[in-house]
Parts: structure tokens; C-alpha cells; sequence
């Protein structure tokens, strides 16, 4: 028993220790707890959430959030930081960038940006979430001491409807991080979708489709790195306008769903309208969980499509 015991607190320790080394701990610490070490210097540093902010310049953010998926990233002592690049540090960083140093309260520099490289890609590059939502959302998060979904939803939608990438960072001394001609010709696409698969999937075969890129943009292209890294500072430069509006007191959310959702959702997800309505004998009821635009995955299914289309409602095909 005795062994068991030491087994048990040794595979405890193991795990901890692991979780403080990729930042899961810390992670889960700022959500729960509402406090969040340093992973830059003293462990013992921690700052109870949420953390006051000053208005944020938007434009400044932009450009930090850009810089810093490209890896020109410093901290609030002009220190560069190693290990920076990608979609969701990017993000993060250009929203700490500015609440480090624009006056706001001193406790936002105990958070290390690199622990957003996590996000990048999707997370992990697995294509899920796209990172400039992922980092953004968390500091909005921690400046709100606690995940708003009215906040959240803001943001996810304004990205699903959203041309990227903006025209904003096309002049100025941005284009020193800039290094494809894709400024000159902005080809720009709308993903209905924060997956980061369907997001780039989407803005690739649109510059196909141009035939602007010599050969085809690829994923590892240098055209890709400059539309997603304006793609990120876009989207952190949106949530520092969500964040001034709520400081402010005027916030106000976009509607959650396009219609194309709202067509799917009210026979699919959870609380749908009919607790008894089959197609080919097969039930379908609450069968799907999110509010994403469907079609934009789901546009193979044609005969959904064609009712759709025609204005048909659900009883129009199911027995309800």
C-alpha cells in the first residue's frame, strides 16, 4: 500500500510538472481560479482576473498582432521575444503588446505571450479554430474575468462574414513585414466558417481562381503567410474595438446566425421543433452540436439545398 501510495503522488507530480511546462496549468488557472502565473519570471507572480484595461487604440493593435505573427515581437522593455510567430500569438500579442505599455494595469505583463503558440495553425496545426480568434478570445477573456458569450459571438460571427484579409496594413512601414506582392492585389475571401481548414481552403481557391499566384498559392506559400498574417491582425484589432465598446457601456452583438444556420438548427440541434420527425425512418432530432453556417460544409446535400432555396420549411420533406 505503502508503494501504491508513492506511485500515486509521483504520477501526480509528473503530471503537474507537465502541465506547468506547457502552460496547461497556467491556462486552466486563469480560467478557474482566476489567476495566471508568469511563465516569463518569478512563479510565484499571479494577478486575479479580470485585469482593469484603459481604451485601446485599435490601429496599434493591428499592427502589433501583424508583426507578431510574422515574429517581430518585443516585450514592454523592447526585449525581443524568442519563439514568436503564428496566428494565435499573434493575436494575443497584439492585444498584450498594447495592454502592456499603453497605461493600463501593470499586472498584464506577468502574462507570457509565447503561451499562445499553442494556437497556431488551428492549434497544433490540426486546421480547427483559427488562432487569431483562439488568442484574441482569451485575452478578451481575461479582460473581462471571465468568457462572455455575447463577446464571443461578436467576434466569431464578424469573422464567418468578414472579406479577409482587410486592406488596412497596405502602406506604411507594416510593409516591412509584408514580403509577398498580395498588398497590390487583395484578393480577399469569406469563409463562413472560424475553422481555420475552411477559412484558408476558401481564400486559396479564390486566388486560384484569379490566377493571380505564378503556380497556384499553396499552405506553406509566402502569399498565404501575409493574408493570414493581416487575417490576425484584423481579428485582434475587431476585439479591441468589442473591448473599448464594453468599457464604454456600448456594446451591442451582431444577430448570432445567418439564415443558412437558422434553417439547419431548427431540425438539428438540441431543442429542435419536432420530437418525433424521421427522414427514410431515421431520426434526426438533435443530431448535430454548433452554430456554425452548415452549408458551407453541408452544400453537397442538395435536396436540403433546393428546399432551402425554394423556401420550403421542414414539414415540406419530413413527417413531423
Amino acid at each position: 500500500m505503502l508503494e501504491e501510495k508513492r506511485i500515486d503522488e509521483t504520477m501526480d507530480l509528473s503530471r503537474r510538472d507537465f502541465l506547468i511546462k506547457t502552460g496547461a496549468l497556467t491556462a486552466g488557472m486563469a480560467v478557474a481560479g482566476g489567476l495566471i502565473g508568469s511563465l516569463a519570471g518569478d512563479a510565484r507572480a499571479a494577478v486575479t482576473v479580470p485585469i482593469d484595461f484603459e481604451q485601446l487604440d485599435v490601429e496599434r493593435v493591428r499592427k502589433y498582432a501583424l508583426e507578431g505573427y510574422k515574429g517581430y515581437a518585443t516585450d514592454w522593455n523592447g526585449t525581443a521575444i524568442t519563439g514568436a510567430g503564428g496566428c494565435c500569438f499573434g493575436a494575443a500579442y497584439g492585444l498584450l503588446r498594447e495592454l502592456w505599455t499603453n497605461g493600463s494595469n501593470e499586472q498584464w505583463r506577468n502574462i507570457n505571450a509565447t503561451l499562445f503558440n499553442y494556437g497556431g495553425g488551428g492549434i497544433n496545426s490540426w486546421g480547427t479554430l483559427c488562432g487569431a480568434l483562439n488568442g484574441s478570445l482569451y485575452i478578451m477573456s481575461i479582460a473581462q474575468g471571465g468568457y462572455s458569450a455575447a463577446a464571443g459571438n461578436e467576434l466569431m460571427t464578424w469573422y464567418c462574414r468578414m472579406p479577409f484579409p482587410s486592406a488596412t496594413l497596405i502602406d506604411g512601414t507594416e510593409n516591412k513585414v509584408l514580403t509577398s506582392p498580395l498588398e497590390k492585389r487583395q484578393v480577399t475571401s469569406v469563409s463562413g466558417s472560424p475553422l481555420c481548414h475552411a477559412s484558408v481552403s476558401t481564400w486559396i481557391k479564390a486566388v486560384n481562381d484569379k490566377q493571380f499566384a505564378s503556380g497556384g498559392a499553396t499552405v506553406g506559400g509566402t502569399e498565404k503567410g501575409d493574408r493570414c498574417a493581416r487575417l490576425t491582425g484584423d481579428t485582434a484589432a475587431k476585439a479591441a474595438m468589442i473591448l473599448n465598446s464594453i468599457l464604454a457601456n456600448r456594446f451591442r452583438g451582431l444577430g448570432l446566425h445567418t439564415t443558412d444556420t437558422n434553417f439547419c438548427i431548427d431540425c438539428h440541434n438540441q431543442g429542435a421543433i419536432s420530437t418525433n420527425y424521421t427522414s427514410k425512418g431515421v431520426a434526426n432530432k438533435a443530431d448535430e452540436q454548433g452554430m456554425m453556417p452548415c452549408v458551407e460544409c453541408h452544400g453537397e446535400e442538395q435536396g436540403h439545398e433546393a428546399s432551402h432555396d425554394a423556401g420550403a420549411d421542414c414539414a415540406t420533406c419530413h413527417t413531423i
